[in-house]
């Protein structure tokens, strides 16, 4: 057996294999009053405010460097029918990518200040700010950072099943601390509410 030619080939192989693992996506949305929903399965997340009316959405999406596409008998997965979706139903717009699975994704989201908010990421972190309505966000393991546009709000519900939660003083609600987690409840006299829930990680929530 000729050795060299095989691993040549091998590496030509990979090479033609890696040629689609990053690609980017970007929209612009009217949301029309629906509530934002996000699916997001390992990644990033950054929300800030928009200048206009409209939904911006900038997505990165790379192969996993942690899944087997490092190795040279490893194929890395093939990202050119990747696409992000959208649908909308009962008043939420669903945007996603259509694989969730040996990817990275970094979505970079900018919100008009009235609009809602839900997240659902499997593990990563997210920083967000600029949202006045309603935000709702469930992470299995990682960090959630908010930056709160105001301190009146209905409600504040954090939640770390593993980890703690940290809330600005501007905030006096009421801090529970069990054996491994922490759980933060505040009620004002505001419209919206915050929900934060992590399985594993930390909620950060700061007012400006």
């Amino acid at each position: 057996m000729n050795i060299p030619v095989l691993l040549t080939s091998l590496l030509l192989l990979s090479t033609s294999v890696t040629a689609q693992d990053a690609r980017r996506f970007q929209q612009t949305i009217e949301p029309h009053g629906d509530t934002i929903e996000l699916q997001i399965s390992v990644g990033q997340l950054q929300v800030l405010a928009s200048d206009d009316d409209k939904v911006h959405l900038d997505v990165m999406v790379e192969a996993d460097p942690e899944s087997d596409g490092w190795r040279l008998f490893a194929s890395t997965p093939d990202l050119s029918d990747l696409e992000l979706t959208s649908k909308t139903h009962k008043q939420r717009l669903l945007l996603e990518l259509n694989k969730q699975k040996d990817i990275k994704q970094q979505w970079t989201l900018y919100l008009p200040k009235s609009q809602s908010l839900t997240v659902e990421m499997g593990v990563g972190e997210a920083e967000i700010g600029g949202v006045v309505d309603d935000l709702r966000v469930d992470l299995g393991v990682g960090t959630v950072r908010v930056d709160a546009e105001h301190s009146d709000y209905s409600e504040l519900d954090l939640v770390a099943g593993v980890g703690d939660v940290r809330v600005d003083r501007a905030f006096p609600g009421t801090s529970s601390r069990h054996m491994v987690g922490e759980e933060f409840s505040y009620q004002g006299q505001g419209d919206s509410i915050v929900s934060v829930k992590v399985g594993v990680g930390s909620v950060r929530v700061e007012a400006r």
